[in-house]
């Protein structure tokens, strides 16, 4: 499956980010308003045929902790907002990626404690390969877990 990342380049893609890279970029939006327009810089090139996943944007305001942090999130995610680039995993899914999940913890009984985190990559996996779009992420070592278990294209960020 490793070539299937290495070769996925679809015409979309979706936006960077998935739960392991939550941290650093909340940390930074929270911080600042540099990390944000420094991203902004960086995909508003790509942004008419970039998609934004809808469980990425929950991962990010639920790790607001004041006001100033739920702001800039929300002005970090109102480009996407704007040109209806959000993407959300349907009922199939959901139920997708739990037996995906299932799978994997099997394999690997000492991933068990990453199912959550695993659920949410497994979704914007899954509604990346929905409409075609190649996902582009800073975590490579989860998607390439994932990928063995389900067809999708991946790339870094």
């Amino acid at each position: 499956m490793d070539g299937e990342r290495r070769s996925g380049r679809g015409r979309r893609s979706l936006c960077p980010l998935s739960m392991s890279s939550i941290p650093t970029l909340h940390s930074l939006l929270a911080r600042s308003g540099v990390c944000p327009k420094t991203h902004a810089d960086q995909y508003s090139h790509f942004l008419p045929s970039t998609y934004f996943s809808s469980v990425v944007a929950q991962e990010l305001l639920v790790g607001c902790t004041d006001d100033l942090a739920v702001r800039r999130v929300e002005n970090f995610l109102l480009p996407f907002e704007r040109v209806r680039r959000i993407i959300n995993p349907t009922y199939g899914n959901w139920k997708d990626a739990a037996l995906i999940v299932v799978k994997i913890a099997l394999r690997h009984p000492n991933l068990k404690s990453k199912k959550v985190a695993l659920i949410n990559d497994t979704l914007i996996a899954l509604s990346c390969r929905d409409i075609g779009a190649t996902l582009v992420t800073l975590n490579l070592e989860d998607f390439d877990l994932i990928c063995g278990f389900a067809r999708f294209r991946f790339r870094g960020f």
